[in-house]
């Protein structure tokens, strides 16, 4: 299978031009053969929304938005998913973070996020609500799961929340989803920049990937909303820890990897240039943390 991930630079709240800028992407990731194409965290809102959040008819936009997304999906053979707001349909008020893996308009895997975050600009508490549950799905031969957020791993957690790191003793989602039998593992994410963070998430996802005998995929961010600001540097982990593929830091971007066997992700190419892809498509190695280190 291969995999796409789609590095998107957002405008918080323009639910319209986001939802754009995702078909387009999806588009791209259609014409050089993806099978599946992975966008960030609430990539149909924006991130952080905060106190926006608020507002029913945003919500509502971005519901709007979900739904064409995956009607659109349904006329096209590579497969989607988004991150995006969800609402708990016994109680309206109650909203999740969520991802979806949807392929030909049908949704095959919903995943909400098991641990909003509570510290710093991530105050996701005051605004979802917690998954309660998570599963894997196959998909083209293979199980996957979904971790949304700082769910893959309690070391891309602040350390001076304890509150966080509480509820990451209590839970393990990539453990859980390790023990129904994913293979894959989607990191859905919006991880924002600060000195050191690429090597910092690197050996974490090495590290979970290692540990728990699974390829991971992490799906960031490019460009600025409010505060925040987000490098990029999305990157395929296969389960022996190795680095299959990492997006451009701080630009938009679009890599696609192979899962393989199921064993390892093997790269397939990179775009260097989203405007002119028939042109500029060159093939990857798989490099090691060490050469990693050199860049």
């Amino acid at each position: 299978m291969k995999i796409a991930i789609a590095q998107i630079n957002t405008i918080v709240a323009d639910i319209e031009g986001n939802k754009n800028k995702i078909i387009s992407f999806i588009k791209q990731a259609e014409h050089i053969g993806a099978d599946l194409v992975i966008f960030p965290e609430l990539s149909t809102i924006g991130y952080p929304p905060m106190d926006l959040l608020e507002r029913d008819k945003l919500i509502n936009d971005n519901i709007e938005s979900f739904e064409y997304i995956r009607e659109f999906s349904s006329g096209i053979r590579c497969a989607v998913l988004p991150g995006f707001i969800s609402r708990n349909p016994d109680v309206l008020s109650t909203l999740y973070n969520s991802a979806a893996l949807i392929s030909r308009g049908e949704i095959i895997l919903k995943q909400d996020k098991l641990m909003p975050c509570g510290y710093d600009s991530f105050d996701e508490l005051r605004y979802f609500a917690s998954g309660t549950s998570s599963s894997v799905a196959e998909f083209m031969g293979e199980k996957i799961g979904i971790a949304i957020g700082g769910d893959i791993s309690p070391d891309l957690v602040n350390y001076d929340s304890g509150f966080m790191q509480s509820m990451h003793d209590r839970i393990d989602p990539v453990k859980n989803l390790a023990e129904q039998g994913a293979d894959i593992i989607i990191n859905v994410s919006a991880s924002p920049y600060f000195m050191g963070v690429r090597e910092e998430r690197m050996r974490a996802l090495q590290d979970t990937a290692r540990t728990n005998s699974v390829n991971i995929i992490f799906a960031n961010y490019a460009g600025g909303n409010d505060s925040l600001v987000f490098d990029g540097n999305s990157i395929l982990v296969n389960r022996k820890g190795s680095i299959a593929a990492r997006a451009k830091s701080f630009e938009e971007d679009l890599i696609i990897a192979d899962t393989g066997s199921g064993d390892e992700i093997d790269v397939v190419i990179e775009t260097d240039d989203l405007d002119d892809k028939d042109d500029d498509l060159e093939d990857l190695n798989i490099v090691s943390e060490d050469d990693m280190d050199e860049d």
